[in-house]
């Protein structure tokens, strides 16, 4: 009989496959926090992520001799993609995944939350290798930060921009103490796929280059930077160009003026927010790191590299002028990093019989802190659209339909996944009565002074009998007059109530009950004639002012 070694499954703090194992752990509960969440809670960019996946999806399918055409046909038809806006990496992903896995926002959101489990891995590997084997623990901290629960959970860019930011500068940092050929291709691999996927990836250049100089000085062989810089020229000058064409106000959102480089608060929104998404035991144990460095120099190289990444970071967003909390998430690694400094520096303080087993003590309070924290991450759900879509397919299986609201987003990727044969299309309030850039009343064309002028364009140039509206007004919208008119139209004659449908927005944290808010979105039928609609025009200020896009929309 052959006997067989029983394998040993003892605890080892230093293990690569126990840390993975918690890893992996920890990233499941995560996801199982907001399972039901389709990830489009965040408007209006989460659904228009997520339609971009089925317009390049449709594209590749037919590759089509003028994308151009191409691309404004298929928005006249689903007035909700926005291909030019953003680089199409991570929208090339999502088109494999709806092939596969069928058109579903959870297919999207799954992609989201792999890349958060990348984001662990890759932090793990950094924390084991270069500042302790044992540190790799932390890397599950990673997931567990607000601002990556939350985010992971949204159809959002933002998660896979920072995997890529990680998985970059780790191979850069690999490249840079043993000039492996290997890890400098992946280095430009996850840089070139970061900026095609977020333009705000470029930030790996000047934290690289920060580093070379840093540890080489400036013995810096110029070939060895001449590839990386020119690719991320051409990139970035190649989405510059794309975006002054198609999307200018999205690139007017990139430079502040002058003056508003002045204004103090532009400098301290970052660390304002920093607690939005990173929690404040964390921020801490950073800081206490960043000071141990200046006693000890034991940890001072790792703790000025992860402070001139945190810090170049920190820097660079500041400098733009679009701002959001969740702009941080690429500093988030470094922040952690520091933080496991941290708890080393308060355990040195200790005997050595005791700095161990108060380590593993700091590593698990840490690990529960986050666990029960967790769960009260304020993250959106929006529930019932379902029972939307299902009427307009019954009431108007070949119609066009139109939709005013702050949830347009939601209804028209519902709608566009609904409909693989392009039998249905639709309108927007926010495109046709008052069409504007980006956000509602921003370049803002204001194409009606009264309810019967509503009613004028909905039977003239809207082609739609069903008419479907959100019974509260947006509050960005609040101070347009055509919303209003629009309300006031379908309560008047030439309009039937038909139902109401409820629209759940749950704010989804801490033990239910949850926060619920219930939206009505009431149906119309147009009475009376509607003209055919032969050619769609749209008045486009995303574009620039003046600028009407026109033409038929899409079909199989």
């Amino acid at each position: 009989m052959i006997p067989f070694k029983r394998p040993s499954w003892h605890w080892d703090p230093t293990s690569l496959l126990w840390q993975t194992a918690l890893l992996i752990v920890v990233w499941s509960y995560v996801v199982g926090l907001h399972a039901t969440n389709d990830g489009l809670w965040y408007q209006g960019d989460a659904p228009r992520h997520a339609a971009n996946g089925l317009f390049w999806r449709d594209f590749l399918s037919q590759l089509p001799v003028s994308p151009v055409e191409f691309a404004v046909s298929y928005y006249l038809r689903y007035p909700v993609i926005s291909p030019s806006s953003y680089p199409p990496a991570f929208y090339l992903l999502e088109a494999a995944a709806f092939t596969v896995f069928g058109v579903t926002p959870f297919a999207a959101k799954a992609l989201v939350l792999l890349f958060t489990l990348a984001c662990g891995g890759y932090l793990m590997a950094w924390l084991r290798r270069w500042i302790a084997p044992e540190a790799g623990w932390a890397a599950s901290l990673l997931v567990l930060q607000p601002g990556v629960v939350g985010w992971s959970h949204a159809i959002m860019l933002n998660i896979p921009a920072m995997a890529c930011v990680i998985a970059s500068l780790y191979h850069a940092r690999s490249w840079i103490e043993q000039s492996n050929a290997r890890d400098l291709k992946l280095a430009i691999l996850f840089s070139v796929l970061g900026m095609l996927t977020y333009v705000h990836v470029i930030l790996v250049l000047p934290i690289a280059v920060a580093w070379l100089i840093l540890e080489k000085g400036w013995k810096i062989r110029r070939s060895a930077a001449l590839i990386p810089s020119l690719m991320a020229a051409a990139l970035v000058g190649s989405c510059v160009l794309v975006m002054s064409r198609w999307s200018p106000v999205h690139l007017s959102l990139v430079f502040p003026e002058t003056h508003q480089l002045f204004a103090i608060d532009r400098w301290l929104f970052y660390g304002y927010n920093l607690p939005k998404v990173v929690n404040g035991a964390i921020v801490a144990l950073a800081a206490a790191g960043a000071l141990f460095a200046v006693f000890d120099r034991r940890f001072r190289r790792e703790v000025m590299l992860l402070m001139t990444w945190f810090a170049t970071g920190y820097m660079a967003y500041s400098y733009l002028m679009a701002r959001d909390a969740r702009y941080l998430l690429p500093l988030i690694p470094p922040v952690i990093g520091l933080a496991v400094i941290g708890v080393a520096g308060v355990a040195s303080f200790f005997a050595d019989a005791r700095r161990r087993s108060l380590g593993y003590a700091a590593a698990l309070g840490l690990l529960v802190l986050h666990v029960a924290a967790a769960p009260r991450v304020y993250v959106t759900r929006v529930d019932g659209f379902e029972e939307i879509i299902a009427f307009v397919q019954k009431e108007a299986p070949r119609e066009r339909v139109f939709y005013d609201g702050h949830y347009n987003g939601i209804f028209a990727f519902y709608l566009l996944a609904g409909d693989p044969q392009f039998e249905r299309s639709m309108a927007r309030g926010s495109k046709l009565l008052y069409p504007s850039a980006i956000d509602p009343g921003w370049h803002m064309v204001e194409r009606v002074g009264s309810p019967s002028e509503v009613v004028e364009i909905l039977r003239k140039e809207c082609g739609c009998r069903w008419v479907l509206v959100e019974r509260k007004i947006d509050v960005t919208a609040i101070g347009l007059r055509a919303v209003h008119y629009l309300r006031q139209a379908v309560g008047g004659q030439d309009f039937e109530y038909v139902r109401s449908f409820p629209i759940r927005v749950v704010i989804d944290s801490g033990p239910p009950p949850y926060e619920t808010e219930e939206i009505q979105v009431d149906a119309y039928r147009l009475l009376g004639p509607v003209d055919p609609l032969r050619e769609v025009y749209l008045h486009m200020p995303i574009l620039g002012d003046g600028v009407v896009i026109h033409g038929t929309p899409i079909t199989r």
